[in-house]
């Protein structure tokens, strides 16, 4: 008798697993998706950013480099320090969104056992 009261059982939660794990999927996905895309917008942003910097900044540096070699040699290697600093940045950024993919992969993968 024990043993087909936990067939039951196992088909109830195989049946309940199988009526909620697309409604958690439908409700998880424009999340996910979204706070990736704002990561991903996030991402491009900061390269943008750091592209219109460095050219501004070579502009200027080639002005300023006809009166004095020794602030455009300065300024050149503050800007690479400053884009190495945003390239780690933006790793971060990229390592903290596959974190949280990872995690939302093995959260589904509970819920759906």
């Amino acid at each position: 008798m024990s043993t087909l009261k936990s067939f039951f059982w196992g088909v109830g939660t195989a049946a309940l697993a199988a009526v909620m794990a697309p409604k958690v999927k439908k409700m998880t996905r424009p999340m996910m998706e979204k706070g990736k895309d704002k990561a991903e917008t996030m991402v491009e942003k900061g390269k943008k950013t750091l592209q219109e910097y460095k050219g501004s900044k070579k502009k200027s540096l080639e002005n300023a480099a006809e009166n004095d070699e020794f602030v455009c040699d300065t300024a050149l290697e503050e800007m690479d320090q400053q884009q190495t600093q945003a390239l780690w940045q933006i790793e971060d950024i990229k390592n903290a969104i596959n974190s949280l993919e990872e995690k939302i992969c093995r959260l589904k993968k509970e819920i759906g056992d």
